[in-house]
């Protein structure tokens, strides 16, 4: 947050410990925590004051956080910030206080047992149903949605936490209860190996070899870190063993011989390799945020005016342009060519790729590009285009790839359009978490309006790896040509 490093919407190769961003809020409650519960215990002896007061804590961070949600904006801000993000722990520590585990007893009437399972059921069918249907770019999310997600999940570890409980039994079988105590070793493990080990940018879809081979990998890995370094720590261990490093390392040549000492060193070597690509991924990462393909960068901004241009040089030029109007009259082949007049695109860094190429099919197109360019600043942009007379009756929107964005939002731009124009919305393909929202809206928007005409570019370009730059988003030469031949056939009436 600090170094405004977005979560969700940077481009290249993501860094492969972006997710210790959990870690840092965590390790923060842990330094704050034991002091203010301190200071609770002694000012505040009555606990039932102490838990109002938690969760009023609680209730003041997810405030805060619907405060500072935008909608359609990058959510980084509030979705890994510590004030937003805090009402979870300080939910688990009210829930420590009001439920203590050692308090509690197995012998449980039958009706309440059955209560307490029926209750740690829905819990869990809600966290499951939750994780299912929502997305980090839903503002049901912001607006109380994660808020509610922390409750319910704090009615799931009460039930699981209770000796009387069935479904504590059930979680508490041993390959389960093993899987938990490798789960944090699995969690940091996890996102590595994912980042590390899967393509740049995938056409193909998903991998159903590739993502066991990654979750095998990150178990074992997890439970090599948990038997050889969490467990020597957690039990002293790894002092005796630091005590008789300098003499295991002085035997170490003669007690190994030639074949140990080729695979320590390979040891030594794969663990420096994953380091360094650990941190070289995450200083590409942030290198690619800022770069683009070579064509894009010659044109960083392009606000195409060919009509605008045309119609200035038709009246200080009006006879040659009365002359070629005559020509083309008489020329029956030559006023059956469309020359793209009424036609506006709108769009992003791959429009300004593309923008060229549509000129030289459409002379009299009017292409309005941007590197970087969301859709929630669509509506300043056709509002100017408004006023400068070069909407066009026929619209294209190419945006969606640098971020998501609402329904409401969409909405806005669909007014703005309204309903006398033809709209040819362009799904993306941007390996990034928010290409399905996108692309779901804009099919969902095509379906309900019978003047919105959808290019399916996502399903166009499945399995041509060669379309794509490294980043996944801007095109190549056959990339180019086939989405423009997309967009050609869209707009030639």
């Amino acid at each position: 947050m600090f170094h405004q490093v977005s979560y969700f919407a940077s481009f290249g190769p993501p860094s492969p410990l972006g997710h210790l961003w959990s870690l840092a809020i965590e390790e923060q409650f842990y330094l704050l925590w034991p002091l203010l519960l301190w200071l609770g215990l002694r000012y505040i002896p009555r606990r039932g004051r102490l838990i109002r007061l938690i969760m009023a804590l609680a209730f003041i961070s997810a405030i805060s956080m619907a405060i500072i949600y935008q909608p359609g904006m990058d959510p980084s801000r509030v979705y890994y910030g510590t004030d937003t993000r805090c009402f979870a722990l300080l939910i688990g520590a009210a829930l420590a206080l009001i439920w203590p585990s050692r308090r509690l007893s197995a012998d449980l009437p039958p009706r309440r047992r059955l209560f307490l399972d029926a209750a740690g059921g829905a819990a869990l069918l809600a966290v499951l149903v939750m994780i299912w249907q929502n997305n980090q770019y839903q503002t049901f999310l912001y607006y109380g949605g994660l808020f509610l997600f922390a409750i319910i999940s704090a009615v799931l570890v009460a039930v699981l936490a209770h000796p009387a409980s069935r479904l504590g039994r059930v979680f508490g079988m041993q390959p389960l209860r093993w899987l938990g105590v490798c789960s944090y070793g699995i969690y940091l493990w996890h996102y590595p190996v994912i980042i590390l080990t899967s393509p740049g940018f995938n056409t193909e879809g998903l991998s159903i070899v590739l993502a066991g081979e990654q979750m095998l990998l990150s178990i074992l890995l997890a439970a090599v870190s948990w038997y050889f370094i969490e467990e020597p720590i957690r039990h002293g261990k790894w002092k005796k063993q630091w005590k008789r490093l300098p003499i295991v390392l002085r035997q170490l040549p003669r007690l190994l011989g030639a074949h140990g000492k080729a695979a320590s060193t390979s040891i030594i070597l794969i663990m420096f390799v994953f380091v360094s690509v650990g941190s070289g991924c995450s200083l590409i990462s942030h290198t690619h945020q800022q770069s683009i393909p070579p064509r894009a960068a010659a044109k960083t901004e392009q606000t195409v005016k060919p009509v605008a241009t045309q119609v200035q040089e038709s009246k200080d030029n009006e006879t040659e342009s009365q002359a070629g109007t005559e020509a083309a009259n008489e020329d029956p082949d030559k006023r059956d060519v469309f020359t793209g007049k009424g036609v506006t695109a709108i769009g992003d860094s791959v429009m300004v790729e593309v923008g060229p190429a549509l000129q030289e099919l459409f002379p009299d197109i009017v292409v309005d590009s941007k590197i970087g360019r969301q859709m929630y600043q669509a509506p300043q942009v056709i509002k100017n285009l408004k006023d400068q007379g070069m909407l066009g009756n026929t619209v294209i929107i190419e945006l969606g790839a640098n971020g998501a964005f609402t329904e409401k939002q969409f909405a806005v731009i669909l007014e703005l359009l309204g309903n006398d124009r033809q709209i040819v919305l362009i799904n993306n393909r941007v390996p990034k978490p928010w290409e399905s929202v996108v692309n779901h809206l804009l099919a969902q928007a095509a379906e309900d309006n019978s003047n919105i005409k959808l290019v399916d570019w996502y399903t166009a370009s499945s399995g041509h790896n060669e379309y794509f730059y490294s980043d996944g988003v801007h095109l190549q030469q056959a990339g180019l040509q086939a989405y423009v031949s997309l967009v050609t056939d869209a707009v030639n009436p």
